[in-house]
């Protein structure tokens, strides 16, 4: 018995534990630039906050004309 119900729980830690990483990357994107013009900031925020995330580029990334950049966004 004790040894099923191990066997349920760990079952259970990993479903939870695939299910929060397919959410993690969710807000994950691919930034195609297409504007004719460097971009050299990027700022990001959740539809719920009035206030910009910090720069997603960080202080040594652009991305130029006609180039991607995979976004990243933790938490």
């Amino acid at each position: 018995m004790k040894k099923q119900h191990l066997a349920i729980a760990s079952a259970m830690l990993a479903v939870i534990a695939a299910t929060s990483s397919l959410w993690a990357g969710l807000q994950d994107f691919t930034l195609k630039n297409r504007t004719g013009y460097q971009i050299n900031y990027l700022y990001v925020s959740p539809q719920s906050s009035n206030q910009w995330g910090p720069d997603r580029l960080g202080s040594n990334q652009t991305v130029a004309n006609g180039q991607d950049a995979a976004i990243t966004i933790n938490g």
